[in-house]
């Protein structure tokens, strides 16, 4: 049975309180203030995270009643969760250092792993899978979790992105995990759709509220979970590798991010304008039509990762080949418009 009144409760219930947490945030100046690394020009109440966890607490709690499969994972990750909230609730308020919060990150992501939520093994492109030692495993969650947490983190930096993102990338892993029969899945993915479509309401360009290091950090550390849990799980079709394929804008842009500042030798901590949304839009292109461009690449992911399915083990080398050349052909396009508008 597939879960849709999970969506619908979701939904309706953020179409509810965002624009109750949206007057919390003005009340009690909650607000992220425009200033050079920013898009907006006018300060925005940052509270919308706060909204969205709330909506995932109550329909988790309306699960447990109902005894759906959702208790089993909501009792292992509840800690973790109840950590990571109060993280980004205080970063909004006060704007943690970021040596802090990556700290906490990585407890986080410790309690999930010592409660049974890791990564044990991975998928080989050539064909096959690769169980992974105790050490190695431990290693591959941390970053795993972290990673996911702060990629959402970084491409919410325009308004619809991260959401809009999530929304795509669940629309296909809800499809996947549905023919795969990985009702657990399934019934996390639906509970996003509903939440992001929800806030896309009152976010979509120009955005009425951010959902703030609370929402980025909620939705990432959701994804991490639900992709581990597919491959724990191992059933076909949700590995290790559909997440990646799907969330592969974000994982890209954060390892450039990182990559970018180690070359220029600046903290990987230090936020910059020059991640691919900021790179569109310097380009000359409007603000909605770089936001429908990625939009459309989450889409192209998304078939990738349904074709990936179809494919024999040993063809699955050609998808990284196919993605490889596609974001090769796209940064190259944007060092082209770069120059044009140099000169």
């Amino acid at each position: 049975m597939i879960p849709i009144y999970n969506f619908f409760i979701s939904f309706i219930l953020t179409l509810i309180l965002v624009p109750l947490f949206r007057k919390i945030g003005i009340k009690y100046k909650i607000l992220d203030y425009p200033d050079k690394r920013k898009i907006h020009n006018v300060a925005v109440p940052r509270s919308g995270g706060i909204a969205m966890v709330s909506v995932f607490i109550i329909i988790i709690i309306f699960n447990i009643l109902l005894k759906t499969v959702l208790i089993e994972i909501f009792l292992k990750i509840i800690w973790a969760f109840i950590i990571l909230v109060f993280l980004g609730i205080y970063d909004d308020l006060k704007n943690i250092n970021p040596r802090i919060k990556l700290l906490f990150q990585i407890i986080v992501a410790s309690i999930i792993y010592f409660n049974g939520i890791k990564i044990f093994r991975i998928s080989n492109p050539l064909g096959g899978e690769i169980y992974l030692a105790v050490t190695i495993s431990f290693i591959f969650t941390v970053i795993w979790v972290v990673g996911l947490i702060n990629a959402i983190n970084f491409i919410d930096g325009m308004d619809g992105l991260a959401a809009g993102t999530i929304l795509i990338s669940n629309i296909f892993l809800s499809i996947i995990s549905l023919t795969s029969k990985n009702y657990l899945v399934l019934n996390l993915s639906i509970i996003l759709i509903g939440i992001c479509v929800g806030f896309l309401f009152y976010n979509f360009p120009p955005a009425k509220i951010f959902m703030g290091d609370t929402g980025s950090m909620f939705l990432g550390f959701i994804m991490a979970t639900i992709s581990i849990i597919g491959n724990r799980k191992g059933e076909v079709g949700i590995t290790l590798l559909i997440p990646i394929i799907l969330l592969l804008l974000p994982i890209f842009d954060t390892l450039s991010a990182i990559f970018r500042r180690i070359k220029s030798k600046k903290s990987i901590f230090k936020p910059d304008r020059k991640h691919i949304h900021h790179k569109l839009l310097e380009v000359g292109i409007t603000y909605k039509k770089v936001l429908y461009l990625l939009y459309l690449i989450n889409i192209y992911l998304g078939l990738i990762a349904l074709l990936s399915l179809k494919l024999p083990r040993e063809y699955l080398f050609l998808i990284f080949i196919i993605l490889a050349i596609g974001v090769l052909i796209f940064f190259e396009f944007l060092k082209i418009l770069e120059k044009i508008k140099n000169e």
